[in-house]
């Protein structure tokens, strides 16, 4: 009797390893629909490393992603976390209630856990306020805009258990922009535009519906006549969404949404891939003006409205932000989304410096700044980092350039720390930053000291280096 169980085991396991080992040669590894490639086989010796001490763990990785039904299995086990345990497998989904799912990468705003200093928001009214000054003197029509995150509009359906703090850096820079008289356009209140939610349950963005009502307020903003979208007839359709993409990675699940029944008459006139492709440019014989947007993943849906409406468009996600593309007479829009708000001050917007006159200073202590320089185009990009106990909160920067004769001239320049002089992620408050018009200078030597003015002093602190600019 023992020997007779041993071998039904025996049997039950060898058909077992049977069946697996067919299903896998039958079966795909289906790592592509998790939208991520492959892990590959690992090496044994690299003639570079020698011994790979890391073979053990590469090849349990290798084998778990190329075993059978993967991502069935996955659903499966999305499914029960999120039926029974009101819980994610998805490190950056949040499983809400009735169905809501959010983004995981929004709660530091949601929190509040995550807040910028006071410097960091004035650093990003700065920039902003240089940038609307530069658009003004082109005579280009400018405007901000912030897309909120999903819980910040939309927090009836977040779990309990996560706390929503009222002060974030979204509510902080809202404060500050009025009185920098910044052209913005503020979404904090899109939620009460409609009776309907604007953003899709299971995707971290706003509905084709919600994109068409933060076209109207940009276009109202930029006192531009365009169609009013309210008036079309809007026809159901389906939609992957991203949330539930990340949760179950083997079907495709969508959501119902409206859209207004249009046909659109714009060509794209890029080698167009989709709506993430870095630049996008769009053409319409019938549209009026010349566009360039700097957007994030909100501006997909925002596309087709604008494309529509002018005759040549930029849709561009490109860092850093080109302002050299927009010409004289065109309108630029910069929008950005909540949770992304930092990423304003990690790199400084491409553009010819401002020239202003050289402010009565100050000698400060040499040493304090670090100075660093690199061509870019027919610009030339000096950036670097001062002591953070010289700047106070409100402190604002410019650089003074120093000729081999004595003679000096002053530009304004960003109160930004280059995140590729770090590349840690971490926004910090004490860089400087400008693109200065090689054509203006003189090849030679210079020296350089950055210019901080608080409370109407300014005190000039030199760089540890010259800047030599050369033909």
């Amino acid at each position: 009797m023992k020997k007779c169980s041993s071998l039904v085991f025996l049997s039950v396991s060898l058909l077992f390893c049977l069946l697996v080992g067919v299903s896998a040669f039958f079966s795909q590894a289906d790592v592509t629909v998790e939208q991520r490639d492959a892990t590959p086989f690992p090496s044994f010796y690299s003639a570079d490393d020698g011994l790979n001490k890391e073979f053990d763990a590469q090849l349990s990785d290798y084998l778990s992603e190329r075993m059978p039904f993967r991502s069935v299995i996955l659903d499966l086990k999305a499914t029960i976390f999120q039926k029974v345990f009101a819980s994610s497998t998805a490190s950056d989904v949040i499983v809400g209630k009735n169905g809501w799912l959010y983004f995981e990468p929004t709660l530091p705003e949601y929190t509040g856990s995550s807040l910028l200093s006071d410097r960091g928001i004035s650093n990003i009214v700065d920039t902003l306020s240089q940038i609307a000054d530069y658009c003004e003197a082109k005579d280009i029509s400018f405007v901000f805009t912030v897309a909120p995150n999903k819980n910040t509009l939309y927090d009836d359906n977040m779990p309990l258990r996560i706390l929503r703090s009222d002060v974030n850096n979204f509510t902080r820079l809202q404060k500050a922009l009025p009185a920098a008289g910044i052209p913005f356009v503020d979404f904090s209140q899109m939620n009460t535009w409609a009776q309907e939610p604007l953003y899709y349950a299971t995707d971290s963005h706003w509905t084709v519906r919600g994109a068409s009502m933060a076209y109207d307020a940009l276009m109202d903003a930029l006192e531009i006549e365009h169609q009013d979208y309210a008036s079309f007839r809007w026809i159901p359709q389906e939609k992957q969404t991203d949330l539930m993409r990340m949760l179950y990675p083997s079907k495709a699940r969508t959501e119902t949404e409206m859209v207004p029944d249009v046909v659109y008459t714009y060509e794209y006139t890029s080698r167009f891939r989709s709506e993430e492709d870095i630049n996008i440019t769009t053409a319409n014989e019938a549209g009026q003006g010349n566009l360039l947007m700097f957007r994030d993943s909100f501006g997909n849906a925002l596309l087709p409205f604008f494309a529509q409406h002018f005759s040549t468009a930029r849709f561009s996600r490109a860092v850093p932000c080109d302002f050299t593309l927009a010409d004289s007479g065109s309108v630029v829009i910069y929008e950005i989304v909540q949770r992304n708000l930092a990423n304003i001050i990690s790199y400084a917007p491409v553009m010819p410096a401002e020239k202003i006159a050289v402010p009565a200073f100050e000698t400060g202590d040499s040493g304090c700044v670090r100075l660093l320089s690199e061509p870019h185009d027919n610009l030339l990009h000096i950036y670097g980092e001062i002591d953070e106990s010289l700047l106070a909160a409100d402190s604002t920067l410019s650089i003074l350039l120093t000729d081999a004769s004595g003679s000096q001239s002053a530009y304004r320049c960003f109160p930004i720390s280059e995140s590729s002089m770090y590349d840690d992620g971490v926004v910090r408050d004490n860089g400087f930053s400008c693109y200065l018009d090689q054509s203006n200078l003189v090849a030679g030597s210079y020296q350089i000291a950055v210019c901080v003015q608080t409370n109407g002093k300014t005190i000039a602190y030199s760089a540890d280096t010259a800047l030599a600019v050369e033909r």
